[in-house]
């Protein structure tokens, strides 16, 4: 079983001047995060891009990140197929993921219920890893509901929503925003996935510590700290103002993003 508890960062993704994926930059930027105490990766999140990257790109990521980090590593098989999403199970499964995400296929908006359980069920049974699920209804128009939490066999659920009312439908709960973690945790939340870690490793890692020890004061200390330097970054393209962050930490760091971001 794969631990869920505590942080999970998603990295972004460095392009270089070719708009190619920059391996070094990469690999730096994953050591900077193991080095602050990161322990759990999400690879080909929404934060890597992965909407914009070809599967081969996807596979990259994946090799990369095992390469260079020790810790647990969860693979988004984010598609918009069944065919493509099981491909990009096998790859995870293959290349040493230690659990694969899975989200709602997306363009086909609200697909029917017995339509996606049957989906993620077919999804989690063709691999041995297993499978946390990927709410996140903004983009997929597919939101994951109780029924299909009680019908899919899962780990757990990473829920960008800000709703915390499935808690009690999953073996395990992450809070997808950074705004709600402490009271994710005191609700029964498992753990959080935030990509705004990519900058702020050192707080996240804090925050993930003095929950895990019960100091509910010191984290909704820390969890305030995080808030005001996400007021400072705000931004209508996230991803591309974490990068800039990012590259403020790690020398060399491509600021680049793919279109349609700018």
């Amino acid at each position: 079983m794969v631990d869920l508890k505590g942080l999970i960062v998603p990295p972004t993704t460095p392009f270089n001047k070719r708009n190619d994926i920059d391996e070094a930059s990469l690999a730096l930027h994953i050591e900077y995060l193991a080095e602050a105490g990161v322990t759990r990766l999400l690879v080909n999140g929404t934060t890597a891009e992965f909407f914009s990257l070809l599967p081969a790109e996807r596979l990259r990521l994946l090799k990369i990140a095992r390469r260079h980090f020790s810790g647990a590593i969860f693979f988004n098989t984010a598609s918009d197929s069944l065919m493509q999403a099981l491909q990009a199970a096998h790859v995870a499964e293959e290349e040493g993921a230690d659990a694969m995400v899975a989200m709602a296929p997306y363009y086909l908006a609200d697909a029917p219920v017995e339509g996606l359980i049957r989906f993620f069920n077919e999804l989690g049974a063709s691999v041995t890893i297993p499978m946390v699920l990927y709410n996140f209804t903004k983009h997929t128009n597919n939101a994951i509901t109780e029924k299909i939490l009680k019908e899919v066999d899962h780990l757990g659920i990473k829920d960008s929503s800000g709703d915390l009312s499935l808690m009690g439908a999953t073996p395990n709960y992450l809070a997808g925003t950074s705004r709600r973690m402490v009271e994710g945790v005191k609700a029964g939340a498992a753990g959080f996935v935030s990509s705004l870690a990519n900058f702020l490793p050192e707080l996240y890692v804090k925050l993930e510590a003095s929950l895990n020890e019960g100091d509910m004061e010191l984290a909704g200390t820390v969890q305030g700290e995080i808030i005001a330097k996400t007021e400072e970054i705000a931004s209508n393209n996230e991803i591309g103002a974490i990068k800039n962050e990012v590259a403020a930490l790690i020398k060399g760091y491509p600021c680049r993003v793919r279109l349609p971001l700018v």
